[in-house]
């Protein structure tokens, strides 16, 4: 995945989750939250694309320059969480 992402394009985020075995696995529920620059935290659905793998495409219209961090969590049969950050940078151009 980039990390830098030009305001106005989209972005997609994306978690692979395993079970102690390392196989593909789903969790019981799966949530993401998305922290914007000015500390805003919005909780979105992913979308299951096979098993193991869910994703989701944030929007970056509108969106302020900054870091972003966002955070996928799986509760329930495979109980994991990762977080990563992308940045949002202005066009030199308006």
């Amino acid at each position: 995945m980039r990390r830098a992402y030009w305001i106005g394009e989209s972005v997609t985020l994306t978690a692979t989750f395993t079970n102690e075995e390392g196989g593909l696995a789903d969790p019981s529920v799966v949530t993401l939250k998305i922290k914007t620059p000015d500390g805003q935290i919005a909780s979105v659905s992913p979308t299951r694309k096979s098993l193991g793998l869910f994703s989701y495409v944030y929007s970056l219209a509108g969106a302020k320059p900054g870091q972003y961090v966002y955070r996928f969590q799986g509760t329930g049969l495979v109980q994991t969480a990762t977080e990563e950050t992308f940045a949002v940078i202005e066009s030199a151009f308006p």
